[in-house]
């Protein structure tokens, strides 16, 4: 019996031990016949999409508002999840009637569109310009399909206090483990769903070893990296108020 229970240790630990290459292998060399390693930015990347009351999926899947899906699969996304990389981006959308799409982007803080448009009015008038705060991540250890966790509008704190965490606790920003979850809350507006994240604990080796090639394949050009909501011109659909 006891040999039994080793041999089935020995299995899970090299059944581990595979999936952990396979995910190094994938991020740091991919498979032939994609063109050059500099084509990275043509790859657009899945957002983690909250769904809200008036969001389409709502109507059209049947999907329950709060809930997080994969944009591009539109699969449920766990709610345990491991930040890579981190990256900032302004952008000014189009207005409804033009069809929503991106007039333009910017990673610079100190583009010039960014220090004109970026800013509440005295009034409390929204931004002409939508600030997001990326976090490449990964969803239940999946490192082959890294997915944008982004924050804007409502959720924009939530970016900020995910950041102020895993900063503060040291190390790299890929050595924890977090959990996204929803929360219903109004406004003169009506209801819609903000996002919460909460620390869950330290990633163990496998896990860090894996994000670590992810990071490296993904750095040097996070601010080519194109998330499928810049993509189809698409932004949050809760409406926001200052903070």
């Amino acid at each position: 019996m006891k040999k039994e229970r080793n041999g089935r240790r020995q299995e899970k630990a090299l059944a581990a031990n595979a999936q952990t290459t396979s995910a190094i292998a994938v991020a740091e060399a991919p498979g032939r016949g994609f063109g050059e390693e500099d084509d990275r930015e043509d790859l657009i990347l899945p957002v983690a999409r909250l769904i809200q009351p008036n969001s389409p999926e709502v109507m059209d899947q049947g999907l329950k508002p709060g809930t997080l899906i994969n944009s591009i699969t539109k699969e449920n996304l766990p709610a345990e999840f491991i930040p890579i990389l981190k990256f900032k981006r302004w952008i000014k959308f189009a207005p409804a009637e033009a069809g929503r799409g991106v007039e333009w982007m910017s990673s610079n803080p100190r583009d010039p569109r960014v220090i004109q448009h970026a800013k509440w009015g005295e009034n409390g008038e929204k931004p002409a310009v939508t600030a997001f705060l990326n976090f490449l991540s990964v969803f239940n250890d999946d490192f082959m399909h890294p997915v944008i966790l982004g924050f804007c509008n409502t959720s924009y704190k939530t970016g900020k206090q995910l950041y102020s965490i895993a900063k503060f606790s040291g190390g790299d920003l890929f050595s924890r483990r977090y959990a996204v979850t929803s929360v219903k809350t109004k406004n003169d507006k009506g209801t819609f769903f903000v996002l919460k994240v909460e620390l869950v604990g330290t990633a163990n080796e496998a896990q860090r070893k894996s994000a670590e090639a992810l990071y490296n394949s993904f750095s040097a050009k996070k601010d080519r990296i194109v998330s499928h909501e810049e993509e189809i011109g698409q932004e949050e659909e809760a409406e926001e108020a200052p903070f």
